[in-house]
């Protein structure tokens, strides 16, 4: 409850738009005790977070706008984030004891390790770990405190530009602070002179040569060191590259002793369908195996992170239909697996694009999901990932998990022991390295290659997120409709995250995805 019977009032986490609404009419200032809580992994979340360290990075979700509430609050002057560093210990002679209670999962041993010592604490829970590494909230944390704030958006670098600035500072102008601007060539430094709290703005003047990056805008402290840095990028599309006169698709059937199957055969491609199963018999690509089964419907539930359902085995094939023509193949399979009923459509086209088609009807218990969508899986091999998406912010360090452009290998390449030498992005994992696994939310596209080249394609419109996890036998990559909510079941998290998507018996559980096979260059 608020304790507003004291000279300044103060209420417990989490900090939330409702929250900050509703205390807006108490007569006396309002400090959150602690609040801005990042995910602790020592609660019902720890499983979640051994499977997806990409929580880390979700952690800024809700964030930005809870942040602007508080600044436009008349009475909520401030907060706290509990807490700045991971609470182990490496302790000689004991077991790995973090957490209040028994750990069902553990997610950060190997990189307290030591010889003959265990660990103790309370919990993961910092911005940065025990070695001081910075870990994803920590760039989540300064750009929500950033004292200078920009609407990073795209502009036409043709004309003239005026950028949008606010100072956040409560006694500093930024006259004091050393502002610029750069299109990658070139630094220009300007004078800003805009009051606390007050808002001005920045020219960009017309350039006659817009890079395709665009320009960056970023302010130094009198010491030189960096307060923020914002990306505009230029809003005037990079002319695509003619469009190649691919070879028309052929379809062949052919009749083995493991039965008889349909084959879809492109110019660099083929993908052959399993006619008594409606399994993906193989996919190959310039010589090269990719998917190894047909895409399928994926629901992770929130209270069992290490169980995602349906399993692949389970398939049971109802029908399966091939109409061939030169341009694109339309192959419909129906068909259930145990509580989901429905059908699959792919259509096929010369040029490699895949559009997979799913809708199943669920007849299970109601269940809380954090995932939705649809799986493929690809060779060990073929183990080095890379993204585009809609990121919180326009500029991140180059070795953030949610940076907006990246490309991760399964497995980052160092040797181990501690302390570790390397970012907390590249810690490694048997489901691979933090990067690799994590969660890309509200990607544009994605794609999963061999290092030679030859790979998959993911193209989205940014309401996706995509998941790979490292498996015994092959990587799986997870494209999801919904992603969200935790199962921590503590209101400092629900509050701002929820539980996940409520899936009903009846429900229809419908997904799209566009993906394209690819040779090396």
């Amino acid at each position: 409850a608020t304790s507003a019977w004291l000279e300044v009032a103060t209420l417990h986490n989490p900090i939330a738009t409702k929250r900050i609404a509703d205390n807006e009419n108490i007569d006396k200032p309002l400090l959150f005790d602690e609040a801005f809580a990042p995910f602790q992994g020592i609660f019902n979340d720890v499983a979640e977070m051994w499977v997806d360290p990409g929580v880390r990075d979700y952690y800024a979700e809700p964030m930005p706008a809870v942040f602007d509430a508080m600044m436009a609050s008349k009475t909520t002057q401030g907060s706290m984030i509990w807490a700045w560093s991971d609470d182990i210990f490496c302790v000689p002679g004991r077991g790995l004891e973090y957490g209040r209670g028994t750990t069902m999962s553990h997610f950060i041993d190997d990189q307290y390790a030591l010889p003959g010592r265990g660990l103790v604490g309370d919990a993961p829970w910092g911005v940065v770990d025990g070695w001081r590494r910075r870990k994803p909230e920590f760039w989540a944390t300064k750009k929500l405190l950033s004292p200078v704030k920009m609407d990073e958006h795209a502009i036409d670098f043709g004309r003239p530009n005026r950028l949008q600035v606010q100072n956040q500072y409560d006694f500093i102008d930024l006259r004091e602070l050393n502002a610029f601007w750069t299109d990658g060539k070139t630094v220009h430094h300007v004078t800003v002179s805009v009051p606390p709290h007050g808002t001005g703005t920045i020219e960009i003047p017309a350039l006659a040569t817009a890079t395709a990056d665009g320009v960056y805008v970023g302010f130094k402290d009198a010491k030189g060191n960096l307060v923020d840095e914002f990306h505009f990028p230029n809003s005037v599309s990079i002319r695509a590259a003619p469009a190649k006169d691919w070879a028309p698709l052929k379809v062949t059937n052919e009749s083995l002793l493991a039965g008889e199957s349909t084959h879809v055969i492109g110019e660099n491609f083929e993908l052959a369908f399993d006619k008594g199963g409606g399994y993906l018999r193989s996919c190959v690509c310039n010589c090269q195996p990719l998917l190894l089964e047909v895409p399928m419907v994926h629901v992770l539930p929130t209270r069992a992170p290490l169980a995602p359902f349906p399993d692949r085995n389970d398939w049971h094939l109802g029908s399966i239909d091939v109409q061939p023509g030169g341009d694109e193949v339309v192959v419909h399979l129906t068909g259930h697996y145990s509580d989901l009923d429905g059908e699959y459509s792919f259509t096929i086209r010369k040029d490699g694009q895949v559009s997979v088609h799913s809708r199943f009807k669920y007849s299970g218990p109601e269940i809380l999901a954090r995932e939705v969508g649809l799986m493929f899986s690809v060779p060990r091999a073929c183990d080095v990932l890379s993204w585009e998406r809609k990121a919180e912010w326009g500029v991140y360090p180059k070795d953030q998990i949610g940076r907006p452009q990246g490309t991760a290998t399964a497995f980052a390449d160092h040797s181990p022991g501690v302390p570790p030498t390397w970012p907390w992005s590249d810690d490694n994992t048997p489901l691979g390295s933090n990067d690799f696994r994590s969660t890309k939310r509200h990607i544009v596209s994605a794609a999963i290659r061999y290092s030679e080249g030859t790979g998959i394609l993911i193209q989205s419109d940014g309401k996706q997120s995509l998941r790979a996890i490292v498996c015994p036998d092959r990587i799986e990559v997870n494209v999801n409709d919904w992603y969200g909510g935790t199962n921590v079941g503590w209101w400092e998290w629900t509050t701002n995250y929820g539980q996940g998507k409520t899936v009903k018996s009846g429900d229809i559980l419908e997904s799209q995805l566009n993906l394209r096979l690819f040779p090396s260059k």
